[in-house]
Order: C-alpha cells, then sequence, then structure tokens
C-alpha cells in the first residue's frame, strides 16, 4: 500500500518559531506566498498590546471609522446582537454583501430624501428572526421605531 501525502502547506511564525499549516496564518496580499509572517494567535498579541501602548490613536481612528461608515457600523452592531442571542450563524459571502447592499441602500436612501430611514428585521430577532438578507427591510424610521419588536405590524 501507497502513503498518502498530505497537501497542506507549512510556515514558521517569526515570533514563536513554530511550524504551522498556512491556515493558521493570517493573509497577506503583499506576501508572496500570501499570508502573513507571524500565526494568528502571536498576531492577536501583537494587536492587543500595540492597542494598550496605543490606546488614545487607537480609539481616535475607531471614531474616524465610525463616522464615515455608519452602514457598516450598523450592520457590524446589527450582526452582534444577533450573535448574542442565536449564536454564530454562518452565511455565505454573497449574503453578506447583500445585507451590506441593504444597509448601504438604507443610508443612500435617507440622503436621497431625506427622511430618516432603518434596515428592519421582518421578523424581530427578539422573536426568532434571523439576521439574513430575507429577513429585512428598509422602512422609515418613524415607522421602525412604532413597529418595535412585532410580529404583525401592518405598514401605514
Amino acid at each position: 500500500m501507497g502513503q498518502s501525502r498530505s497537501s497542506v502547506e507549512i510556515a514558521t511564525c517569526h515570533t514563536c518559531k513554530v511550524s504551522k499549516p498556512f491556515s493558521c496564518f493570517p493573509k497577506h496580499k503583499k506576501k508572496k506566498n500570501g499570508i502573513g509572517t507571524e500565526c494568528k494567535d502571536c498576531f492577536k498579541i501583537y494587536i492587543k498590546k500595540w492597542r494598550l501602548e496605543n490606546r488614545e490613536r487607537y480609539i481616535k481612528h475607531a471614531i474616524s471609522w465610525n463616522k464615515s461608515h455608519p452602514e457598516k457600523r450598523k450592520a457590524l452592531e446589527a450582526n452582534r446582537r444577533v450573535r448574542s442571542v442565536q449564536g454564530n450563524v454562518m452565511l455565505h459571502y454573497s449574503q453578506m454583501k447583500i445585507i451590506d447592499t441593504i444597509y448601504e441602500s438604507s443610508k443612500r436612501i435617507s440622503d436621497c430624501i431625506g427622511i430618516n430611514h432603518h434596515v428592519d428585521h421582518i421578523v424581530p430577532i427578539s422573536k426568532g428572526g434571523y439576521h439574513v438578507h430575507t429577513n429585512l427591510q428598509i422602512i422609515p424610521a418613524i415607522i421602525n421605531l412604532r413597529k418595535s419588536n412585532k410580529l404583525n405590524y401592518s405598514i401605514p
């Protein structure tokens, strides 16, 4: 019987000097092999340390990013709320892009019309609904606030 060879590519972390499979390294577009030089574990430690040492700079950057990307921030907050209630729901990349597009469309509609719009969950998360594109709708903020977490609310 012949031996089967593993096709898993291995790299050595420059920080901890441990050989690990490529899946343990963050992606890096500029590197020849497409991965970073530090494993994900060492990179997390580095980022945590950097954030502590550069707290004010990190906070300033986070505030700036939140102001310039309000639709992405709202989508991230909605995902966080869903994960806290339902656990981590696995979505395909295309489904996540559709959800991002819905939030961007909501902002675009609000800017064009001049009336604030929200992305609403048709079946509220608190009532068992999921944060998926088929359960989202764009409605005026005033209606969304009136609707709250009701299931059978007819939009006037």
